[in-house]
């Protein structure tokens, strides 16, 4: 019976984790101490790229199609367009590695909410916004203190609020869904700027957790050739089938005598252009979500402000990030604006209803992600 080499050689770790982008980065820190290996077929940190070319080339997203524009555009583009907010958990790990120092936030300090007919309502975060509120009666501002200070439940606020007030507020903080979750990031977020976005994209974000992770002994493999097989029943019964396959175990002798029991408990592998590992157990990214519908807009002038988060209600709700030049994901004096949907794609008349003219855009981009995700969020539930 052929048996593994003693000699043998291989990069044995516990777990494989699958993904870098912030969303991974968040879901890693709930593992254990164990021995990790984080792999990626993205080929690359995080879910930011570098114009159209790039992001179509993304494992995240698929049916990628550039409406107009240059082919070859220096915007910054993320898969995932998200805003951060100040309480979320990753802002708390950020600051525990020490990474705040080195990444830097641009502050998005306008929320709104955009009803049927095109009117946009700001959320209020400060106390001076919520006395100049167009969305409140005078008592229900007093409701909002008390909820805010604890004397009042969110079902009793949420009863005490006119049928106005409620679609505006839960509609415009909540959008369709989570609406307890998300008032209570709101409750939280009260008297803070609203949002955060990182000046060079999610990808600092990712390449910083990678740096910090790799100085406490996590492993990173990246490689677009990348794949993952289980292998089953490693044992005695099967050693020779483990020991031929060349691809898995190169033979080191003819001789060998000796069985290597603690391959028996490693079930899969990590082939790479780099060399194979073997671990227990692999994490793989949670991909069995529907996914959303993208459309990103370069235009020449900016919407409501030059800043903002929104829920806006057509046929159906659409989430819009606006982001400026601040922020480096576009040329200077042009402004970015995700919009995405989860029901259907982006459509015109949705860019005319936000007021977006054609004569405006100069580069527009559709496309869909693999898995849903927050657009006003970092919370892994």
């Amino acid at each position: 019976m052929k048996v593994i080499p003693r000699c043998m050689r291989l990069e044995l770790f516990d777990v494989g984790f699958e993904g870098t982008t912030i969303r991974d980065c968040l879901r890693l820190q709930k593992e254990d101490n164990s021995s990790k290996i984080v792999f990626d077929s993205n080929g690359t940190y995080g879910s930011t790229y570098k114009g159209y070319s790039k992001l179509k080339l993304s494992k995240y997203v698929k049916n990628c199609v550039l409406n107009k524009g240059n082919f070859e555009s220096e915007l910054q583009l993320e898969a995932f367009p998200a805003l951060i907010r100040p309480t979320d958990d990753i802002i708390m790990h950020m600051h525990e590695a020490g990474m705040m120092a080195f990444v830097e936030f641009i502050k998005i300090s306008n929320h709104f909410y955009i009803d049927e007919s095109g009117k946009a309502y700001r959320i209020p975060y400060t106390k001076t916004e919520i006395a100049d509120s167009n969305i409140l009666s005078l008592e229900e501002k007093h409701f909002v203190g008390k909820l805010f200070r604890g004397h009042m439940t969110f079902d009793e606020f949420s009863q005490s609020l006119s049928e106005r007030s409620k679609a505006i507020l839960m509609n415009g903080i909540a959008g369709d869904n989570n609406t307890a979750m998300r008032m209570n990031m709101y409750a939280k977020n009260i008297g803070m700027v609203p949002f955060l976005y990182p000046r060079h994209g999610h990808k600092e974000i990712s390449e910083m957790f990678s740096r910090c992770n790799s100085m406490c002994g996590i492993g990173y493999v990246l490689d677009p050739l990348l794949s993952v097989t289980p292998i089953d029943n490693i044992g005695e019964n099967n050693i020779d089938k483990v020991h031929t396959d060349q691809d898995l175990i190169k033979e080191s002798g003819s001789n060998a005598t000796y069985i290597d029991k603690t391959l028996f408990e490693y079930s899969y592998k990590i082939h790479t252009s780099y060399g194979d590992v073997l671990t227990k157990k692999v994490v793989f990214s949670d991909s069995n979500m529907p996914g959303c519908y993208v459309r990103v807009i370069n235009t020449k002038k900016h919407i409501l402000e030059k800043t903002f988060f929104a829920f806006a209600r057509r046929v159906h709700l659409m989430n819009i990030i606006a982001l400026s030049s601040e922020t480096e994901c576009c040329s200077e004096e042009t402004y970015l604006i995700y919009i995405t949907k989860n029901e259907e794609s982006v459509s015109d008349d949705d860019l005319r209803f936000l007021g977006i003219q054609d004569e405006d855009i100069i580069e527009d981009i559709s496309y869909e992600t693999i898995y849903s995700f927050k657009p006003d969020s970092f919370v892994i539930e």
